[in-house]
Formats: structure tokens, sequence, C-alpha cells
């Protein structure tokens, strides 16, 4: 297994922060990589979320349990993921800062090593195939906390 973080600060409202990334339905009209999305929330906080995304010239189909802790931490875990990955999970953090808030990312993979050759990129290697995957998910996590940081101090519902 294979774990990695990323982190942004954003000149907004933790509240406002934790909203773009709670309201996971209103992402194919905000995020490039993000094709289409399926949420159900139940009273509890915990969301299925059923997502198609773009990774690189793929459409990938996943399906996440999502626990929700208003205004500190989103906790995925995929259900349903690509067949070359055996677990994705992870964490969005939210943390109040003196400029607003901090946002991060967390994620857990394991790749199946019975499917690389199914990975674009074609890695010959568990370490390479590590490598594309990885960088994968962040340049997606990253493109998300990019967009979520334009928006939210951009809006003007602060």
């Amino acid at each position: 297994m294979h774990s990695f973080d990323d982190v942004i600060e954003i000149a907004a409202p933790v509240e406002m922060v934790y909203q773009y990334i709670f309201a996971a339905d209103q992402w194919p009209r905000l995020l490039p990589h993000v094709v289409n999305v399926t949420l159900q929330t139940d009273a509890q906080g915990e969301q299925l979320l059923a997502m198609q995304t773009r990774v690189n010239d793929q459409i990938v189909e996943t399906r996440s349990v999502r626990r929700c802790t208003p205004y500190q931490e989103i906790t995925f875990s995929q259900i349903t993921m690509p067949p070359w990955m055996n677990v994705h999970e992870g964490v969005w953090l939210f943390r109040s800062s003196d400029t607003g808030t901090q946002l991060q990312v967390c994620h857990t993979v394991e790749v199946n090593e019975g499917r690389l050759d199914q990975i674009f990129g074609a890695p010959r290697t568990l370490p390479e195939a590590y490598a594309i995957v990885s960088a994968a998910l962040a340049r997606n996590s990253r493109t998300t906390m990019l967009a979520v940081k334009e928006m939210a101090e951009h809006s003007h519902i602060q």
C-alpha cells in the first residue's frame, strides 16, 4: 500500500470550503475531470457517491462511501474501483486557520499486482504502477483543491 497527501490554504471560512467538497453532486459542472456524479446522502451524513472521472484518456467509474463530519472531515472508501486497484480510501480534512481554511486530502491506495497491464502508461513493475496511479489521483485531487480555492475565495457569499 502507498499513502500520500496534499494540503492547500484557502482564504475562506471552513464552512464554505467544506460545502464544496460535501456537495459532490455539483462537481461535474465545476471540475473538468468529473464526467458524472450520483450522490445520495442520509440523515447521519453518510453519502454514497457514484462517479465517472477522466483519467488520462480513460473514463473510470467508481463508487465510494463517504462519512461526513461537518466542517471537520469527510472520509471516503471506494467500494467499486478500477480493476487495477484493490484499495482506495482516504480523508478530506478541514481546519480553520488564521487566514481561512487549511484543506488537506490524504489517500491510501493498493495496486492490484495482477492487473498492471490495465493501468494507463503500461507500468512494468509495481513501483512504476504506484507512481502512475498515485500521480493520477494526486492530479485530480489537486485540481479539485484549486477549483475549491478559486470558487471560495471569489465567492460573494462569505
